[in-house]
């Protein structure tokens, strides 16, 4: 009453409000904010229905919210998770390692670790690149999770000795046995190896610093 006849009863600027929620409305189908809600919505759907193991209604879902928004971590995360109870595990073993490099990317190491660990425990023989997996030992490292380090570098050394990254992760496997794990005699053998292999390296210098190192805690 008070909005369509000004001389009843209150000062409330009525029209003014009115006219603020229309312009709040009208921004917000410009910025696109209701497909944003309505995600939200979708992938809280889909979480619950991946709590409750209906993995194929939780695929679905967050599927929606992945082609809406592609990247959005979470909606892909819920998608691979639901997805690998539903379809073969080596269909989505790509998007866990695109999910890795996101987590890398965006300095979330926990999830990156938890990623791994999954993948690893869920695909063993999962052949994953080496910049990766030397960037996920680094990660684990950083975590201070250095034995989980070490095995990762150990894989590269071992499934791709030919690699560039087979060099970094040889010094890095040494350095991490001497500094951090107290098993130098490991260090030494790999540090010998690495010099025969790996006669021009640009890490040469660093390599004999580090068996030098190694040698000296062995006559502790």
């Amino acid at each position: 009453m008070s909005a369509w006849s000004p001389d009843v009863g209150s000062h409330i600027a009525y029209w003014t409000h009115i006219g603020g929620f229309g312009l709040g409305m009208l921004y917000a189908l410009l910025i696109n904010l209701q497909s944003e809600g309505k995600s939200e919505y979708v992938l809280a759907d889909a979480v619950y229905a991946l709590d409750r193991q209906d993995y194929r209604r939780a695929l679905q879902l967050s599927g929606e919210v992945v082609k809406r928004e592609p990247a959005n971590s979470e909606a892909r995360l819920v998608h691979v998770r639901s997805g690998m109870h539903t379809r073969p595990f080596e269909d989505f073993i790509p998007e866990y390692e695109s999910l890795m490099k996101d987590s890398l990317q965006k300095h979330n190491l926990e999830l990156a670790q938890a990623l791994y660990t999954e993948l690893e425990s869920l695909y063993p023989t999962n052949g994953m690149d080496s910049r990766l997996r030397l960037a996920i030992a680094t990660c684990l490292a950083q975590l201070g999770d250095h034995a989980g380090a070490v095995r990762v570098l150990q894989r590269i050394i071992q499934e791709a000795p030919n690699s560039a990254e087979a060099e970094t992760a040889t010094l890095r496997y040494a350095q991490l046995l001497i500094e951090q794990l107290g098993r130098p005699k490991e260090a030494a053998d790999a540090l010998r190896h690495f010099v025969v292999r790996y006669p021009n390296s640009q890490w040469k210098d660093f390599a004999e610093q580090l068996l030098a190192k190694a040698r000296q805690a062995m006559r502790k």
